[in-house]
Order: structure tokens, then sequence, then C-alpha cells
């Protein structure tokens, strides 16, 4: 029998993408003079399709993405810069089509990236000419919609060569300043911070592709808090602490501290990534709003929108 596929990444990424889908078509409303009270018809859809996602299995729901990906996989491959399969098409995932069944649970794909590139090229075209103007959230809407496409067709292709490539488009993507969440942002930080702490230490720093996963994070962390060095070099600070008032002497024993335990605290850092003096390299691995029901034709045009 067959290994059943683990879609749990795959459905994640769809969750990530329905949200994409959803900022765009929210900010799309707000930008533009609504002549009437009617809800978006394509934010409408979504929300529906997306609420029939929430009660099905992932599974259902695969095929689809499949299909866009089989359909335009030779453009795809070749990068987010190629993004005529998306834009001279009108591409629609549509529920239950594969029996020929007609609902008003559909994510207009195609639409909506063109929507996020119309938003794009109005902001810049807003910002042009203006002192310090710069690029803002709304402008790399449609990189962040690429973005969350990616990540979804990386989970379908059973080659190694096709998973590498869109890998490799997922990295650069994320690499751009528009699409770095905060949460990247931290890392990145407290990464520099270990690596300049790791130079004081050795006189060696950290490359990146050093840097341990959450998992390692975790389990180092847990060996250097239960270390009896660390112990003994912690409770040396704190009691270099008492009867200190001034901050600033605080902190001059603090670093003190540190720098007569930094032998001790080098071989724990050390013996935490399998060594005791260079590092190894490690390997890591909305409430949905309030929704008017659109009563119309479901495969109206949307002429009056």
């Amino acid at each position: 029998m067959e290994e059943e596929k683990d879609l749990s990444i795959f459905d994640r990424n769809v969750m990530s993408f329905f949200d994409t889908c959803k900022d765009i078509l929210k900010v799309d409303d707000k930008r533009k003079l609504k002549l009437s009270d009617r809800k978006n018809p394509f934010l409408s859809r979504l929300e529906k399709y997306m609420k029939t996602y929430g009660k099905t299995e992932p599974a259902e729901h695969f095929g689809y993405f499949e299909n866009i990906y089989t359909k335009n996989k030779r453009f795809i491959l070749l990068g987010p810069q190629r993004d005529a399969w998306l834009t001279d098409n009108d591409i629609i995932i549509s529920y239950g089509e594969e029996i020929n069944l007609k609902t008003d649970m559909k994510v207009h794909v195609s639409n909506i990236y063109q929507t996020s590139c119309k938003i794009r090229n109005e902001i810049r075209d807003e910002l042009e000419g203006l002192p310090d103007a710069s690029d803002t959230s709304e402008t790399f809407l449609p990189n962040k919609f690429i973005l969350s496409l990616y990540r979804i067709f990386a989970e379908i292709p059973e080659s190694e060569n096709e998973r590498t490539k869109l890998q490799t488009h997922i990295e650069n993507l994320e690499s751009d300043a528009g699409i770095r969440s905060k949460k990247d942002d931290s890392l990145s930080g407290m990464f520099d911070m270990a690596s300049n702490f790791a130079e004081q230490l050795t006189g060696k720093k950290l490359a990146k592709d050093q840097m341990p996963g959450q998992q390692d994070i975790g389990k180092m962390m847990g060996n250097l808090i239960n270390d009896p060095k660390t112990k003994s070099m912690l409770g040396n600070v704190m009691q270099q602490f008492q009867n200190t008032e001034n901050i600033g002497e605080m902190a001059t024993k603090l670093v003190g501290s540190l720098g007569k335990g930094g032998e001790g605290l080098g071989d724990i850092l050390g013996s935490m990534q399998g060594t005791s003096s260079t590092p190894t390299e490690t390997t890591s691995a909305a409430d949905t709003p309030n929704v008017t029901e659109y009563e119309g034709d479901v495969n109206d045009e949307f002429d009056d929108y």
C-alpha cells in the first residue's frame, strides 16, 4: 500500500497563501472609491473557499495547485520574474471543478496577482518625485503573493532537481527586504550577536551556514543552562551584583565576570556543538470577518465592480 503523502507543510503554506490573497483584496478595497456597498465578489468567493477548505482535508485541494504547477512548470521553474503565465491567463481555482460542480467557492489566482501589481504600480507613481520616497509594504505585495505560491509548489514535484530550483527561487524571494518578516530580522540580529560573542571568546566568527536550527538551539540552551560551569559563572555574576546600585557599575562588573568566565564558556559552547573549540555545521530543516453573502450569478463577469 502506497504511503500517504505528508501534506502538513502544504497545508500551512496554502493557509498563508489565502491570507496574502485577502490582504491584497482588502488593500485594493481601501484604495479605490467604491460606488456601492456591494461586497467585493473576489473577496467573497475567496472567503467561501477558505471556509470550505477549513472543513475538508488538504488532500482534496492538492490537485488544484498541482494542475497549476504542471501546466505552467516551464515558466515557474525559470523564476518569479517570468510571470506571464499568471498575468496573461485567467487562472481560477474552483472547488468541485473536477466533477463539473459549479460553485462560488473560488480563488481568482490571476486576478488577485494582477491586482497586487496594480497596487504596486499606483503607489510607485504616487511616490515618484517625492523627497525620501521609498517602497512601502504594499509595493511588495506581488512578491509576497509569488513567494506564497512558490512555497506551495515546492511541495508538489517528486523530482529533486525541480525541488532544488524552486527552493532557490524561494530563498531569493525571502532575501528581499520587503519579504523578510520581523521574526527573520530578529533571528538575524540574534545570529549577529552570537557571532560577535563567539569571536570575542574564540577569535573566530560563526559563518552563516553554521547557524543551528530551532531544535538545535533549544538543545544548546538546555545544555548551557544545566552545565555546572554555567551555573557557577552565573552564580559569580549574581554575587557581583549584590550591593551594587549603579547601573554603570553593574555593567562593568558583568563584563568583567564574563571575561573571567570566557574560557569556560567557550568550552561550554564548543561542547554543545560536539567540539571544544570550533563550531560544527548544523543543518536545520484571521479571524474571518463577517461575510455578506453575494447572491448574484456565480458566473457573472463583475461588470459593475
